[in-house]
């Protein structure tokens, strides 16, 4: 499987530990047999709260798999919380939230 990224997504001004964060969330996505797709990064977003991490290139959105490939996602048998859990344990010092479209990655410190 692979890293993409959505059209538009400006990849200036990400930190390296993003980058070794999403190089290993594109393992855990490929262990669920999905791409990992980036929906964003650093791109400017006015509707982003005052303290995003997004702004200095330390957090990432990433494309839920399930709305995208359901059928897929359904025939496996996973929920949306499986893969939530899996990123959370696989990547210390990040956290994960599940939002309506899309993991969020916030990396902490």
């Amino acid at each position: 499987m692979a890293l993409k990224f959505k059209p538009g997504v400006s990849i200036i001004g990400a930190k390296a530990e993003l980058v070794l964060v999403l190089n290993v969330a594109t393992g855990i996505f490929d262990e669920y047999g999905f791409d990992l797709v980036v929906t964003s990064l650093t791109d400017d977003d006015e509707d982003r709260v005052f303290n995003s991490r997004h702004k200095i290139g330390m957090a990432a959105d990433l494309r839920r798999p399930d709305l995208w490939h359901p059928r897929e996602w359904e025939e496996r048998g996973y929920s949306v919380e499986d893969l939530g859990h899996a990123l959370r344990k696989g990547l210390p010092g990040t956290s994960v939230l599940i939002e309506s479209n899309h993991y969020h990655l916030q990396i902490e410190g």
